[in-house]
């Protein structure tokens, strides 16, 4: 989940059986995207610590966390050794009253309803215009079913949730 706190700790023998040292590590974490990585912990020294998975960033649910674990013992041998961390996902569907509405999700134009998934805890944005034009009519924006403002941020839910924005016609 998003914003949760991620502790490792890794450990390594040389050839005689003794255990490495801590200063003998390195450990960097990646943050996979799709089908390329952007460095989230640049490489540091030591075999243990702790991180948090952030709260804002890159919004695609295809995305986890390697971390990858570097030792070089006495003689100059290199071990290496990587862990995955998959978020966990929900959807949210986003529609309007009434239907076929805009509706911006991270500044990303959607019409409603549409579903999307996410990685729990992650914070997105919503945002309607005020007035929306349907066929010859106009509807001004009333509010969303979670209480928030025309533009308000969420957390992605940690079970299925619909937000729902509703329009009043506007009347002459």
């Amino acid at each position: 989940r998003a914003g949760d706190t991620i502790s490792y700790s890794a450990s390594a023998t040389d050839s005689a059986g003794n255990p490495i040292g801590g200063d003998l590590f390195t450990t960097e974490v990646l943050l996979h995207h799709h089908d390329h990585t952007h460095p989230l912990l640049a490489p540091i020294t030591g075999k243990s610590r702790q991180y948090s998975i952030p709260t804002s960033g890159e919004t695609s649910a295809d995305t986890w966390h390697e971390i990858i674990f570097r030792v070089t013992d006495a003689d100059n041998l290199t071990a290496i050794k990587s862990v995955n961390i998959y978020p966990k996902k929900s959807n949210f569907t986003l529609q309007t009253v009434p239907a076929n509405m805009q509706v911006y999700l991270d500044g990303t134009l959607i019409y409603t309803p549409s579903t999307v998934e996410g990685v729990v805890g992650l914070q997105r944005e919503l945002n309607v215009p005020t007035i929306q034009k349907s066929g010859s009519d106009y509807y001004e924006f009333s509010n969303w079913s979670d209480g928030g403002n025309a533009d308000h941020f969420i957390e992605t839910p940690e079970t299925d949730t619909t937000y729902t924005a509703t329009y009043s016609q506007v009347t002459n």
